[in-house]
């Protein structure tokens, strides 16, 4: 059971799923989960992702195998996960990735992508350049959903808007 040293007394662990062709370098997905879950939430996915992607399952702070709850008085903010997110990615060696996320994991990862990216050199890259990686990321997942319907794939489609008052 892997589990990275984020900082003292802190491990966060995690599941990396790769079924990929062993010849392949294949992309990675981080899955962020929700509230009260942790990674075996993402398990049915497994086989349809990790096919296809290198898929890291990382446990939250406080959620599944990793570290016990922080205490009540800690300053907690929005930064902590995605610190954390951060630190597991370069412990990795991993420095490109794919997001998908539910719930709470869904707010975390929308920062993750927006927040500034620094280069060791200490470039830094402003949020605008992420910009065509989401664009690409939201037509990658339309095939995907094309290609995959079939194995289990979600497709939803909202249903029509009613009227409140005639």
């Amino acid at each position: 059971m892997p589990k990275a040293q984020l900082s003292t007394g802190i491990e966060m662990h995690y599941e990396i799923d790769d079924y990929t062709d062993p010849w392949k370098k294949p992309a990675t997905v981080l899955m962020l989960h929700g509230n009260l879950e942790c990674s075996a939430s993402w398990y049915a996915w497994v086989p349809v992702l990790a096919r296809h992607f290198r898929v890291v399952r990382p446990d939250m702070r406080g959620y599944g195998q990793s570290t016990p709850p922080v205490p009540a008085d800690y300053p907690w903010t929005i930064d902590v996960p995605i610190d954390d997110f951060i630190k597991l990615m370069d412990q990795l060696g991993i420095d490109k990735f794919h997001l998908i996320a539910a719930k709470i994991g869904g707010f975390i990862a929308r920062r993750l992508i927006s927040r500034p990216r620094v280069e060791p050199d200490g470039n830094r890259h402003a949020a605008a350049d992420l910009r065509h990686r989401r664009a690409r990321g939201i037509a990658d997942q339309r095939h995907f959903r094309k290609r995959h319907r079939t194995v289990g794939a979600a497709h939803h489609e909202r249903p029509p808007r009613q009227k409140l008052f005639a």
